[in-house]
Formats: structure tokens, C-alpha cells, sequence
């Protein structure tokens, strides 16, 4: 009899531990934990494409002004401007001094009849920093003595004054 107790006693122990649910949340608790981290990765990944995004964004309007020119447009503008003799549309995109009104403007650019602008390519361009960048330009001269000067990918300097780029006052220098 005392055999039969202790055998029921050790079976009823056994199958006692087989069915205790504390064996089993150990379980849960990493599955849990799995999912728990396959959600966190999914987020980082969401998170990460969105500063993508965010970064991309930040370049456009490091390099777009309030027009939605580029520093390389507003340079193209000048130039443009600039073989037509157009003084009016390059004062518009040049930095002059505060003082320089367009008349004054128009009369020391008359006097420069010495160069004529014959040819040019606008190359890439660089933002430096929000409101400063440079350009590229490429372009040929003519001189009333006959000579002919090719430049070639001369940093020509931009700024941004009041949410417009604008070709730099002297830009060569």
C-alpha cells in the first residue's frame, strides 16, 4: 500500500509539473518580446525613410529660393541678360551696392564697351551654407583689341538677399 501511495504521489508530481502554466509564460513572455521587436524595427525603418525624406526636403530649400530659382538659374538669368545687353534684367538678379541705383548701374555697364560676353556654359553649383553658393560658369569674351578669353569653370559667387538668389556683386572675386 505504501508503494502504491508513494508511485500515485511521484505520478501526480509528474504530471503536475507538465501541466503548470508557469512553464509556459516563459513562452509568452518571448514570443511577446519578439513581436515587440519586429514592431520596433518596422518603426525604425519608417522613421529612418521619413529623415530621408526630411533631409531631401532640407536641400531643396537650401538650394530653391522664394522664385523656386537655384543659384545656377539666377546665374543663367545674368548671363542671358548680359550677351542681349540687357541691363535692366541683370540688375534685377545682381547684388549691387545699396547706393547704386539702376541708372547708375546701366551708365558704368554702357561704358564697359570694351568686352563683349560671346559665349557661355552654366555648370553645377554648390550651396556653401543657407544664404552662399557658388557656380560654375564657363564663358568666352571678346575684347575691342581682338583678343578672346575662355574662362572655364570660374566660381562665380551667389547670395541670397531677402529669400532671393542673387548673383554676388562682382561674383569673381
Amino acid at each position: 500500500m505504501k508503494r502504491l501511495f508513494l508511485f500515485l504521489l511521484l505520478l501526480t508530481m509528474i504530471s503536475g509539473c507538465q501541466q503548470n502554466p508557469q512553464s509556459t509564460k516563459p513562452d509568452r513572455e518571448i514570443n511577446q518580446l519578439k513581436s515587440d521587436i519586429t514592431y520596433l524595427e518596422e518603426q525604425v525603418r519608417i522613421l529612418q525613410d521619413e529623415l530621408k525624406k526630411a533631409k531631401e526636403d532640407i536641400i531643396t530649400l537650401a538650394t530653391v529660393d522664394i522664385d523656386g530659382k537655384t543659384p545656377r538659374d539666377v546665374v543663367l538669368q545674368y548671363l542671358q541678360a548680359a550677351k542681349r545687353r540687357d541691363w535692366k534684367a541683370m540688375y534685377k538678379v545682381y547684388q549691387v551696392p545699396d547706393d547704386m541705383s539702376y541708372t547708375e548701374f546701366k551708365q558704368s555697364m554702357d561704358r564697359v564697351n570694351y568686352v563683349k560676353l560671346l559665349e557661355f556654359q552654366v555648370g553645377n553649383f554648390e550651396v556653401l551654407s543657407g544664404n552662399h553658393a557658388i557656380v560654375y560658369v564657363t564663358y568666352t569674351d571678346k575684347f575691342s583689341d581682338g583678343r578672346i578669353v575662355k574662362e572655364v569653370n570660374e566660381p562665380w559667387s551667389c547670395v541670397r538677399v531677402n529669400g532671393r538668389w542673387m548673383v554676388r556683386w562682382l561674383p569673381r572675386q
